[in-house]
């Protein structure tokens, strides 16, 4: 992996790294980088998740890279977030103070095998939890969780969301055509199903 380091537009403005101590290495600001598309994420050997106005839907993605991902601990989650475990999927930042992000880069470079072994299991964390099919799966669960907490759910969804796109045969309900669409898209965790 190339020893490039610096941070992304349009992420990052100069105007705004130079007043900023957590973005700056210490000899003056880190180097602004060219805007990269996903596809070139794996180029970078370290990734930054930082959240915005909410929690960084990109963190599934950046799991699947084969970079070491920098994660801010915040208050944000994802439905996934509450199974990660730093220093196992990530290395966090900014826990303690706003000034950990550089001696976290450096417990990074001064353990390149650990970081390996934390990018491995990010990959098939990422690979296991955050597909397509596994989302589905999680929401079908939760959709059924709802229902059995919601006794009139079947009538909500009959007279407030029009169903019939959904309904396959005549009778099905609302909640059950749903529940087979979903269980048609997405296997359970542990079937021989590959996916």
């Amino acid at each position: 992996m190339p020893d490039i380091y610096g941070l992304v537009e349009p992420y990052s403005r100069p105007d705004q790294i130079e007043g900023d101590p957590v973005l700056r290495d210490g000899n003056g600001s880190l180097p602004v980088l060219p805007k990269v598309s996903m596809a070139e994420l794996p180029n970078y050997k370290w990734l930054l998740n930082l959240d915005g106005h909410i929690a960084a839907y990109r963190l599934a993605n950046l799991l699947a890279t084969n970079s070491l991902v920098f994660k801010q601990q915040s208050n944000m989650v994802e439905f996934y977030y509450r199974s990660l475990r730093p220093f196992h999927h990530y290395v966090p930042i900014f826990k303690t103070s706003e000034h950990d992000l550089v001696p976290r880069l450096e417990w990074a470079f001064a353990h390149d095998e650990l970081s390996r072994h934390i990018v491995f299991n990010a990959n098939r964390f990422a690979l296991t939890y955050t597909t397509y099919k596994a989302r589905v799966l999680y929401w079908k669960y939760v959709l059924l969780a709802y229902k059995q907490l919601v006794p009139d759910m079947e009538d909500y969804f009959r007279y407030t969301v029009s169903a019939e796109p959904l309904l396959s045969q005549p009778g099905d309900s609302f909640m059950g055509s749903l529940l087979k669409q979903l269980a048609a898209t997405a296997t359970p965790a542990g079937s021989d199903e590959r996916r």
